[in-house]
């Protein structure tokens, strides 16, 4: 169907829904209420545009709470873990409904006398800047230890700060609770109040709590971003009966991208199997090897900290100064430059000393095969470089790396390859059973091994090849 097609490719939500409990604020009861109405809009409208039959609503909250958990087992949520304000919600049914009915297909029997729709159009949310220290509480049945944490390591990494209160104060601030799954608002809320950020049963990580943070200062989902489509193919055919309209993508107009490439590493970055009937992927990165890299919780990237330090700190630093491969300004130390993982210096122009345990950081590949072996545990980053104008040709032929999970990697026990020429983005993580052959975008890759078992490792066979344009990946 044509009208399918077209409104797929254009729009990406992912909107679930949620009942709570006497837990939240009445500010956050109404916003919730908002968002459910919102969803139920956008629920009926691609029933429509797909010619499926209706099912009940209640329906899809019992279906959905019977499988999914964690971040994204809300069914009354927007994108699984947002709440949306009155703006929010109008500025994505306006859109919805306008990319629709361009196509012809009439959508005002379920948008004419919404409240949503009639409600004064607000400036986006992104505007309001949060102040710092940003005030926060920590409630009952949340591990403070991990808030504490999660929101010390944002600190370290760039100009934001936080300041733990032992009561709600009358200004703009962060509540910490205990409900039925992880969510957040997206920007902080118009009023000065303290808004809520739910950490419930699957969400107590480091990263899930990163992550609902950051959804607090501003960020959406990555797969949410307008170039979506460039970088992710979904599958409907994997997701759950009445849950098509998760996949509906909206251009987030307020969304922090500041042109940074798509980050399939990022903490803000789904896994594949959301919303999957079947445990079969409900989406794939169109680089094959980064399919275990998407959900991989590992804390905020690289990509993510620099979108922050440029929403927030980017007027931190009076004087610039100039700083080599691909790192920026560090806003805690204007002196200084944040420098991709494999680069140091004041700015980012060298390479870490060679350490007795991780053997030669720089290894120049020409026309003779080389081997790397990496095993152990410890913490290591290689870089390869073949000569000008070739690319390099590697072939795993060893891998190893436990814990893991099914469908993605741990971090912390995992093999990064950054075969892009982008070399800030997350690379492909490799664990167990990924035995590939990879051909570099550039003369140059980053290699990094992170473990925390003495028997994990792998052995890797590295060549240097003529650039004959060859891009892909291939997996063996």
């Amino acid at each position: 169907m044509k009208n399918k097609s077209i409104i797929f490719l254009y729009i990406f939500l992912s909107v679930i829904v949620v009942s709570t409990k006497n837990l939240v604020s009445k500010d956050e009861e109404k916003d919730l209420k908002i968002t459910e109405e919102t969803n139920e809009i956008l629920e009926k409208i691609v029933k429509k545009v797909l010619n499926i039959g209706d099912k009940s609503i209640e329906n899809t909250l019992q279906d959905n709470n019977k499988t999914n958990t964690g971040i994204i087992n809300q069914t009354r949520l927007f994108q699984g873990d947002i709440v949306l304000n009155p703006s929010q919600a109008k500025d994505i049914i306006d859109q919805v409904v306008e990319k629709v009915e361009s196509e012809g297909i009439d959508v005002s029997e379920y948008t004419g006398n919404t409240k949503i729709r009639n409600k004064r159009k607000m400036e986006a949310n992104m505007s309001l800047i949060w102040e710092f220290p940003i005030p926060y509480i920590v409630e009952e049945g949340v591990n403070d230890t991990l808030v504490m944490i999660a929101l010390k390591l944002m600190e370290l990494e760039t100009c934001i700060r936080f300041q733990r209160q032992a009561t709600l104060i009358p200004k703009a601030g962060l509540r910490y609770y205990r409900d039925v799954g992880c969510f957040s608002h997206v920007g902080r809320k118009l009023l000065n109040t303290f808004q809520d950020i739910s950490i419930g049963d699957g969400c107590e990580t480091i990263g899930t709590i990163q992550h609902e943070t950051m959804h607090a200062l501003g960020s959406y989902h990555e797969q949410s971003r307008e170039d979506r489509d460039n970088y992710l193919k979904v599958f409907l055919n994997n997701v759950k009966k009445d849950s098509e309209y998760n996949f509906i993508k909206v251009n987030l107009s307020s969304s922090l991208t500041y042109n940074t490439r798509y980050d399939y590493g990022s903490e803000m970055q789904y896994p594949t199997n959301a919303f999957s009937i079947n445990e079969q992927p409900t989406m794939l990165p169109v680089e094959p090897f980064y399919e275990k890299t998407l959900g991989v919780d590992g804390g905020l990237s690289f990509v993510d900290v620099k979108l922050l330090n440029y929403h927030y700190c980017i007027k931190i630093c009076p004087l610039p100064i100039v700083c080599f491969n691909d790192g920026y300004q560090d806003p805690n130390n204007c002196a200084k430059c944040k420098c991709v993982n494999g680069y140091t210096g004041d700015y980012c122009d060298q390479l870490p000393p060679k350490l007795s345990h991780c053997g030669d950081t720089l290894y120049e590949i020409s026309h003779r095969k080389k081997y790397l072996y990496i095993y152990g545990g410890k913490n290591c980053i290689h870089h390869l470089k073949g000569k000008s104008n070739k690319k390099l040709k590697i072939t795993i032929t060893v891998l190893n790396y436990y814990p893991t999970f099914k469908n993605r990697c741990k971090l912390d026990n995992s093999l990064e390859i950054k075969y892009l020429e982008d070399k800030t983005v997350t690379g492909a993580l490799f664990c167990l059973n990924d035995n590939a052959t990879i051909f570099s975008r550039n003369d140059h890759v980053i290699v990094h091994h992170r473990s925390t078992s003495t028997n994990n490792g792998a052995t890797l066979e590295i060549e240097s090849i003529e650039d004959s344009n060859k891009t892909d990946t291939i997996k063996k």
